[in-house]
């Protein structure tokens, strides 16, 4: 599981779709809504819910609570939460791409992230600091496909 930190590690803005997709995929626990409601508060000057600020419950009440506040999944929750993930890996070499591989897992094997991930065939070069540079790649492309 993963913690909320991976916004602020990554350098993207939390946004609603990817939390409740995290809490809904058990890859953000639920005290990721009070961490997300403080942000929007305090960073983002909304008027906040209570409610959310004190929540301590199960990830079904966390899911349910955030729709009541007008928080859903959008479509682009999952792959917004993997670009943080992804972008908040800090290690180098061979044990980033071991992290990439837990992300890669961890997201259901997407065929987007192959072409750096050590053990899948690939074309060309398949040294460290290739599938590296491909992973490097990737985050770039990412972000601006999805517009962070």
């Amino acid at each position: 599981m993963y913690s909320f930190a991976v916004f602020k590690k990554s350098g993207i803005e939390p946004q609603a779709c990817a939390v409740v997709y995290g809490i809904q995929a058990g890859l953000l626990p639920a005290s990721a809504v009070p961490e997300f409601e403080e942000y929007m508060i305090t960073d983002k000057q909304v008027d906040g819910v209570p409610e959310l600020l004190i929540f301590e419950g199960s990830p079904e009440e966390a899911t349910a609570t955030l729709s009541k506040a007008g928080y859903v999944d959008d479509g682009r929750g999952c792959d917004i939460l993997r670009y943080a993930i992804l972008a908040s890996l800090d290690s180098e070499g061979q044990e980033l791409l071991d992290d990439v591989e837990s992300v890669y897992a961890d997201f259901g094997y997407p065929h987007d992230m192959e072409p750096f991930i050590y053990y899948m065939p690939s074309e060309g070069d398949s040294s460290t600091d290739d599938l590296v540079k491909r992973y490097r790649e990737f985050l770039v492309s990412e972000k601006v496909r999805l517009g962070l």
